[in-house]
């Protein structure tokens, strides 16, 4: 057995050591490194000299792999009076054209990191979309690829909304939103608080910096990310605000306005680049889930940023009833009931409409308790006026005929809905009645048997809140 082993062993590492010698054949070895390479090549003679003065030479003679993209000295030349003199701005410059990795000059599609820590697009002979005029110049520790035409370093979304002068309301509200903070673990007792059994501490760590958007919705930082950013004229901004903020009350009118204008930010942040304007889809989904159509005539000039594409707008044309969509809560998936000592009477349906439709269902029967109920917390829901409907379906195998259920709002015994009757075989939306929200937030609503039996019984497809906008 021993014997047996020992052959596989040697079977799989000669099969190793072919594969590695494989994979090697295709970079054609050199003994001089990247930077001598790059520094004999007469027509890199202006990007040797800027990476000579950043330090980059050192690393480019290293045992460390590295590729380059060297844009070549008429292409420096055509943008040479745009490229940052200062210390910092030239390393990020130059650090934009290298990699820390070996990437040939075909057979990628995809975004690599840079040294400066941005993300380049590499495609079939081409670098962030510039045609690659020579490839795969070897180097003892890495490739060359020579460029015919350079770029400056792109800005992130979050540089270019602070970079603005213009259209600033949106990245105003944005920044408003950015807080300070010590790091929690570096701190030291100072003292022992004896009434609630705990030590006093002094948090002694840096200042940091935290932004609730950031953290809580989508980074505009990141350069891994691609989005796309809707940055709203000044005026369309504050009108659009005005137009959100009844459906966002809370206790204060500052509160009010910062809740409206955080969810505006929602509304304006995509998913994905939709680098091309004329390819913009006819609908897009926001972060928040939001489907709605931009007016492509409203886009009075765009940004390409390093991790998508930013569009001003100088119209909003969004309706409210997009912005703010019908609330649907599925009967099957409540928060809690009365007690949970009835489970052999709670049942999680699987049905078919007339229509062949299958839906999914919640019915409670033989509880043996009045006014049984069944507890929805929906988050989310806009200050307003409501139109309230239900789809209540009984009949078939569960042999109900009709029964008596009502809506409470806030707590179960609300009496603001009287019982309504539920016949069977009734697959239509039932109109419950109106209802207004004084306050943004989560709404706690109830389905509550009849009063008058201990059958308990209730049905729910689903609770329909249309907003009356």
């Amino acid at each position: 057995m021993t014997k047996i082993l020992f052959r596989i062993a040697i079977l799989l590492l000669i099969i190793l050591i072919s594969c590695r010698k494989s994979e090697d054949a295709n970079v054609p070895a050199s003994s001089e490194s990247i930077y001598t390479i790059l520094s004999s090549n007469t027509e890199l003679s202006l990007f040797t000299n800027l990476i000579n003065k950043t330090g980059y030479s050192d690393i480019l003679k290293s045992s460390q792999n590295y590729t380059v993209w060297a844009p070549s000295n008429d292409a420096i030349a055509q943008i040479s009076s745009e490229i940052p003199t200062d210390s910092a701005g030239l390393r990020e410059f130059v650090g934009n054209y290298i990699s820390r990795q070996i990437y040939t000059q075909v057979g990628y599609n995809d975004k690599i990191q840079l040294l400066n820590g941005k993300y380049a697009t590499l495609g079939k002979d081409s670098f962030q979309y510039i045609p690659i005029s020579q490839g795969d110049i070897p180097g003892e520790n890495g490739l060359l690829h020579i460029l015919s035409r350079a770029i400056l370093t792109k800005m992130n979304i979050s540089e270019y909304l602070n970079s603005l002068t213009t259209d600033i309301k949106e990245r105003d509200y944005l920044n408003s939103i950015t807080y300070t903070y010590r790091d929690s673990s570096i701190r030291e007792v100072v003292g022992y608080d004896t009434l609630n059994d705990k030590p006093l501490y002094n948090y002694t760590g840096p200042l940091l910096s935290g932004n609730k958007f950031t953290e809580q919705v989508r980074d505009l930082s990141n350069e891994k990310s691609n989005y796309t950013f809707f940055i709203l004229d000044d005026g369309v901004w504050e009108t659009n605000l005005s137009q959100l903020q009844p459906y966002f009350k809370t206790s204060t009118e500052d509160s009010t306005n910062n809740l409206a204008a955080f969810h505006s930010l929602k509304f304006l942040t995509i998913d994905s680049a939709y680098t091309n304007l004329e390819n913009l889809p006819d609908s897009i989904v926001a972060v928040n889930g939001i489907k709605f159509h931009i007016d492509k005539n409203a886009v009075t000039k765009s940004y390409n940023a390093s991790n998508g594409i930013v569009y001003h707008l100088n119209n909003w044309t969004v309706p409210l009833k997009t912005l703010l969509p019908t609330i649907y809560t599925q009967g099957e998936y409540p928060t809690g009931f009365t007690d949970l000592s009835h489970s052999s009477a709670i049942f999680y349906r699987i049905k078919q409409d007339p229509n062949g439709i299958t839906f999914r269902d919640l019915l409670i029967n033989g509880v043996g308790v009045a006014q049984f109920y069944v507890h929805y917390s929906i988050p989310n829901v806009y200050s307003g006026k409501y139109r309230i409907s239900w789809r209540s379906v009984i009949g078939g195998y569960d042999g109900l005929l009709s029964f008596r259920q009502r809506l409470a709002i806030g707590y179960w015994n609300a009496t603001d809905f009287n019982y309504t009757t539920v016949s069977a075989n009734n697959y239509n939306e039932v109109y419950i009645g109106d209802y207004t929200i004084n306050h943004y937030g989560t709404l706690d609503v109830y389905i509550v048997s009849d009063n008058a039996n201990t059958a308990g019984t209730i049905s729910l497809d689903y609770l329909k809140m249309e907003l009356d906008n």
